[in-house]
């Protein structure tokens, strides 16, 4: 797994657990003083079983996220949250891609258009700046989600939704929203702007470079 990938799981994994262990602590006082009690067998374990956890809990964490922004975008807009450009872009990208007038642009081949041109037309350099765009905002999207499911978990575990954990996720939850809007329309704005540039810039440099 590239390193993008691992950043995009391991992150909001972090914030799960970690906002798990925060509400177990406001609603269980004396939760880490009975941490201290474990032998260092038992701590071993725990460790082990929490570092395994940390990449199937991520899978699920953006499998959810996946799952509701989809439902979203197919609610409340016409093109896919992966890809989002203006019809003028779009006529480019068909044109670079060497694909005939008379396929229709739909959701699916949408997003299949998008991802063959950002790895066969820009450069590797170009692209590593998009991929960066990308990672930001699902990690930011994908840490919203952890929090939400963490207060979820807790309050099926019978933690208490105390004042603090509920304000401090909030306010997290508040600014991963506004750091996913932002690299989202980023995003986007960076891959219009590569669109209507790389038609001069196309026999300049290999497809796939």
């Amino acid at each position: 797994m590239d390193e993008n990938r691992t950043i995009r799981f391991v992150t909001p994994t972090f914030f799960f657990f970690g906002s798990l262990l925060f509400g177990a602590w406001r609603t269980f006082p004396n939760f880490f003083d009975a941490l201290k009690t474990l032998t260092p067998a038992q701590v071993a374990a725990i460790t082990a079983a929490g570092v395994a956890a940390m990449f199937p809990v991520g899978f699920i964490i953006t499998g959810i996220s996946v799952l509701l922004l989809r439902s979203w975008f197919r609610l409340c807009s016409t093109h896919s949250y992966q890809i989002r450009l203006s019809d003028d872009a779009w006529k480019k990208v068909w044109a670079d891609l060497g694909l005939p007038e008379h396929i229709q642009r739909s959701r699916l081949n949408e997003v299949s258009a998008a991802v063959t041109f950002d790895h066969e037309i820009l450069k590797v350099g170009t692209h590593d700046a998009a991929v960066r765009l990308w990672s930001a905002f699902n990690i930011s999207l994908n840490s919203c989600t952890a929090l939400l499911a963490a207060i979820v978990v807790g309050l099926f575990a019978g933690f208490h939704l105390r004042c603090e954990w509920v304000v401090g996720s909030g306010l997290l939850i508040a600014l991963f929203v506004a750091s996913a809007v932002t690299t989202w329309r980023d995003h986007m704005a960076f891959l219009e702007l590569q669109c209507h540039r790389v038609v001069k810039d196309e026999k300049s440099h290999p497809k796939g470079e």
